[in-house]
């Protein structure tokens, strides 16, 4: 039987993994926040949500009350994914009085989805019932549309995702190192510039690797595989070399050929006299400027954490009648508007930059507390978001009103 100290242990794992699509929970735990294995990783980050919600401290809480703390630390720490460091600062206390606070706040958590009845299994809907035994072309077909719904899945939750390749490399060759000693195989991974970057998830790059290299090992006897990167074409270009290899033999991609689709990417495989070569090509990472227009320092800081490892770069302007000038300087690829600025109205600002013909053409998200979606679509915004703004939703915002306005 499961122990409470266990379960608690467990509720602290899905909290550090809340929007890791790859993360599974055990079933106890799923069926104690009332989601079904079908609801996937979105289900389970709202019923997380939910469960922390019910903490919530009500109108006559005391403003000292642990339950406000406990309620305010959880949801920053792990809805908002603030650093210890960062929430310590919101409270008001040290980082050792958080991290104590932190584990209290968890076993709270854990205590409340305890005590609560267990939500029934469910039988899963007809529709979603499968035969016991399925053909060949059935079974290919079912993995083709589950590793595509994982695909669509991670790139719903990391939008603007990029991947170093040379850390992913490196990381395959350490954890490949085992799979090659089994068959007498040595891995070895160029030396690559660390600007070397490509528009895809670094856990996608990784198992394209991984697979790559796993197929190549499997056909060998003995050998070296080399791994590289480079830039070739305008795209990047990774090359997974084994030598010696037999020319007879066959090398499937299909895992490869899937995850390089998802990103706009191929997978080509060569052979040689007496080797083997594995290409996949992938988009290069290109810099994406958004001009953050706040006087908030302290915000400014948590976007740039929050699009640390993706393609955005913060640039930040703290008043509005610099802004216009700046923006006409960096030519940035999207604007984000706070409208309580010091020395200017927001709304303002956007008419100016919207009446500007050099300006005009970059997409403008109004961020702030004054809640005027209406408004801001009336002066030309491009998107609309409120403060506090967590970090999933402001990527995606960036991810939707980029990608739109890059194919119009």
């Amino acid at each position: 039987m499961l122990r409470f100290d266990d379960f608690v242990a467990q509720v602290h794992m899905l909290l550090t993994h809340l929007y890791d699509p790859l993360y599974q929970p055990s079933p106890l735990l799923m069926r104690a926040l009332g989601v079904s294995p079908q609801q996937g990783a979105t289900g389970l980050q709202q019923a997380v949500k939910v469960a922390i919600g019910q903490l919530a401290p009500t109108a006559e809480t005391p403003a000292t009350a642990r339950s406000r703390r406990f309620y305010t630390l959880l949801a920053h720490r792990y809805v908002q994914e603030m650093t210890q460091e960062e929430t310590a600062h919101h409270l008001g206390i040290t980082a050792r009085h958080l991290r104590r606070e932190q584990q209290q706040a968890i076993h709270a958590l854990a205590q409340q989805l305890w005590d609560q009845p267990l939500a029934p299994i469910a039988p899963a809907p007809d529709h979603l019932s499968v035969p016991t035994t399925l053909s060949a072309e059935e079974a290919a077909q079912a993995w083709r549309a589950q590793t595509q719904q994982e695909l669509a899945l991670l790139q719903q939750n990391s939008p603007g995702a990029i991947a170093e390749i040379a850390e992913v490399l490196a990381g395959v060759v350490t954890i490949g190192a085992a799979l090659g000693a089994r068959h007498h195989v040595t891995l070895h991974a160029d030396l690559i510039k660390p600007t070397l970057t490509a528009v895809i998830h670094p856990s996608a790059l990784r198992q394209m690797v991984l697979a790559a290299v796993e197929k190549l090992c499997q056909g060998m006897v003995g050998g070296e595989i080399d791994l590289r990167g480079r830039t070739a074409d305008g795209q990047i270009e990774i090359e997974i070399v084994a030598a010696p290899f037999p020319a007879a033999t066959k090398v499937t991609t299909d895992l490869m050929d899937e995850i390089a689709g998802a990103y706009q990417g191929t997978v080509r495989c060569r052979t040689g006299t007496t080797e083997r070569m594995i290409q996949i090509h992938l988009p290069v990472a290109k810099p994406v400027t958004v001009l953050v227009i706040d006087d908030n320092d302290d915000l400014v800081h948590f976007y740039r954490r929050y699009t640390a490892r993706t393609r955005y770069s913060i640039v930040q302007v703290a008043e509005g009648r610099e802004a216009l000038a700046t923006a006409k300087t960096v030519q940035p690829a999207l604007i984000l508007l706070d409208v309580m600025l010091p020395d200017l109205d927001g709304w303002e600002l956007l008419t100016a930059l919207q009446a500007d013909p050099v300006t005009r053409v970059i997409p403008v998200i109004i961020c702030s507390v004054v809640r005027r979606p209406e408004l801001a679509q009336t002066l030309g915004a491009a998107h609309y978001l409120t403060k506090p703004v967590a970090r999933l939703d402001l990527l995606r915002a960036l991810e939707q009103v980029y990608t739109t306005h890059a194919t119009t």
